[in-house]
């Protein structure tokens, strides 16, 4: 995940380049994470040379695990050796369409930026916890791609012209609780220097075409309203077409770690800290350790909260 190919938004890659050019870190490229472990009072990383395939194992006072929810995840099972599924919680995304009556000039022609225009936060409590958000894109060339061949064939650019200056399609997001949990079945490599195969499975939803019994129960609320706000905003939903995307689709998931007040060492729970019953020196610190996931963005939450374990590991004697 290296975010925007221009630079044109934050990535985590800015940090490091200016930690790099500065001295204050130590980069090891060309490597791939393995196994972490821990051996008395030091932590061990045990890392793969992808141009080699040479092991090379690295020791510290304390491991800080950032891989993203997956990639911690993959780690961490290959590391306990286990093969006992764990779940997600996923802010499960669902795709709506959106017609305007109004056209707006062909936005073939416009040089905005291709992230979403504009955000729709739907709330269903007086203190805004209970929300669904949803991200809006007027125009993306993937839209065009999509359309039937009738309507790419020249002969149709009257019809096709009108289509897109009114279509806008919305990415919306349900908060976890709202949301099927996503299974996480790891197959442990006998190598030393493999990470496990892993298999995501929904427990809920399953196909692509939202209806019936397989309707999360919050969203036909969420669609009422948003028809309720469409006079106001000529933005009319084409439910019909509403697609509900896979497991781990959404890019907006963590808990396979979450934390707990006492973890236990017979499940996946986490201190506050992030530290599993069978470590005290290994911290995972992103959206991994998160107890539920948001539908809102949650990006500068899991920084504010890796930032904190780092803080008050660093407190910690020894």
């Amino acid at each position: 995940m290296t975010g925007c190919p221009r630079s044109l938004i934050f990535s985590a890659s800015h940090s490091f380049d200016r930690f790099r050019r500065s001295g204050r870190i130590d980069y090891h490229s060309g490597l791939l994470a393995v196994r972490v472990d821990q051996e008395r009072d030091t932590a061990v990383v045990q890392a793969r040379e992808l141009s080699s395939g040479r092991i090379q194992r690295f020791t510290a006072d304390r491991v800080f695990v950032g891989c993203g929810a997956i990639g911690t995840t993959r780690l961490i099972l290959g590391s306990l050796g286990s093969d006992q599924p764990v779940h997600l919680s996923e802010s499960a995304q669902f795709v709506l369409p959106m017609i305007s009556m109004k056209p707006t000039p062909d936005p073939r022609t416009r040089r905005e930026f291709t992230l979403n225009q504009f955000n729709m936060v739907i709330g269903r409590d007086e203190e805004g916890f209970d929300v669904s958000q949803i991200h809006f894109y007027p125009f993306n060339q993937a839209y065009y791609d999509a359309l039937p061949g009738l309507l790419q064939h020249r002969a149709a650019a009257f019809a096709t012209d009108r289509l897109l200056s009114r279509l806008t399609v919305g990415l919306g997001y349900l908060p976890s609780w709202a949301s099927p949990k996503v299974r996480v079945t790891a197959q442990v490599s006998a190598a030393p220097d493999e990470l496990p195969q892993i298999t995501l499975t929904s427990e809920g939803f399953s196909e692509a075409k939202v209806r019936g019994k397989d309707v999360p129960p919050m969203l036909p609320d969420v669609i009422k309203r948003i028809r309720r706000a469409a006079p106001y905003l000529d933005l009319w939903p084409v439910t019909p077409q509403m697609l509900w995307s896979g497991a781990a689709k959404s890019y907006h998931f963590g808990g396979s770690f979450p934390h707990a007040s006492e973890p236990d060492s017979g499940s996946a729970t986490t201190d506050r800290l992030g530290r599993l019953a069978r470590w005290d020196r290994i911290h995972l610190i992103d959206g991994s350790v998160f107890p539920n996931v948001p539908a809102t963005t949650f990006t500068l939450t899991v920084m504010a909260n890796s930032h904190r374990i780092a803080c008050e590991a660093m407190q910690l004697t020894g």
